[in-house]
């Protein structure tokens, strides 16, 4: 007869993962700054957008312990970091700083030099005047998230051998941490915006996973979990302008409470290596519901008497794979 031992539930210990996401949208939502002033708003020349600081590539590590409490049942506890470790910063220079460029640059803040206090492309009065007709923008990202979990699983096996999962229900926080800032230099003075972001996630979740083993030590299965959190954030957004007598800076922030959703997909596949060690790798989605985003409150909060606004909460999606042990 077939030997069929290892054709039963996917069961470990412990496991141990690397981790790389890339965040399925870019952190400002357009672009920031072009070179020159267009005669036409449609013809404008982008030298910053939100995608060019790759500011979703994250790397970390997943751990995941489990115990036996029972019959066909686990306590699994895991840990999932994932770093920006790259720090994302993107830097366009203008004017006499670039000697290949004899144009300028203009913001966002200015829908690129069409709003009152640009002429021309020449800054007529004290509104933007640190931030177009520029010699300098610099844009910066930074994020990190985290994630704990602790779980109670309970097996089930189908009618063959080959296919069995787990049904899962626990409790889950989660941490999502943003900062963005634009630098612009002109002959006029300097501007600094900074938003910070920090959303604290913690509730239920439900879930399972299902596995199908397609030959002797070699299995895929694919796993969904979901659960509504409380997330308690905070956020800030701060405008700091230098050499310049006319502007003064400027700040709004805003902390509460608000319902959240979290859904994580993952599609795997596990291959036994020895009795004792086996190879997971697998792709995954995260999406994150009602968190305050650093981008989504940059341009909401224009630098020039626009903070203080209230600011707003988005969604976060995640995408990226895992391999480990």
């Amino acid at each position: 007869a077939m030997n069929t031992e290892q054709r039963g539930p996917h069961y470990f210990d412990f496991s141990a993962e690397y981790v790389r996401y890339e965040l399925d949208d870019d952190p400002i939502g357009g672009v920031i700054s072009t070179e020159g002033f267009p005669n036409d708003i449609s013809n404008i020349e982008p030298v910053i957008s939100g995608g060019d600081l790759d500011a979703g590539d994250a790397n970390g590590y997943r751990l995941i312990g489990r115990l036996d409490v029972g019959a066909l049942s686990v306590f699994e506890i895991g840990y999932t970091g994932l770093y920006d470790t790259n720090n994302d910063e993107v830097t366009a220079l203008g004017g006499s700083a670039n000697p290949n460029s004899t144009e300028t640059l203009y913001s966002v803040f200015s829908n690129f030099g069409f709003n009152d206090g640009i002429n021309g492309g020449t800054v007529t009065g004290p509104a933007f005047r640190e931030t177009d007709n520029a010699l300098e923008h610099r844009v910066g990202f930074e994020s990190e998230l985290h994630s704990v979990e602790a779980s109670y699983r309970g097996y089930w096996v189908g009618y063959s051998p080959r296919v069995s999962g787990t049904l899962r229900i626990g409790f889950r926080y989660t941490s999502l941490e943003e900062a963005l800032s634009f630098f612009s230099r002109s002959d006029l003075g300097t501007a600094d915006i900074r938003v910070e972001a920090a959303n604290h996630l913690a509730g239920c979740q439900v879930g399972g996973d299902a596995w199908m083993t397609l030959f002797q030590g070699f299995r895929i299965g694919v796993e969904n979990k979901l659960g509504l959190y409380n997330n308690s954030f905070d956020g800030a957004v701060s405008t700091a302008f230098g050499g310049s007598s006319t502007n003064t800076g400027s700040a709004a922030a805003q902390s509460g409470d608000t319902a959240a959703f979290i859904n994580e997909l993952k599609v795997m596949a596990v291959a036994n290596l020895t009795p004792s060690l086996s190879l997971r790798g697998g792709y995954e989605l995260l999406y994150i519901s009602d968190v305050f985003r650093a981008g989504d409150n940059l341009l909401a909060n224009p630098p020039y008497g626009g903070a203080g606004s209230r600011l707003s909460t988005g969604e976060a999606l995640y995408n990226g794979w895992s391999i480990g042990g």
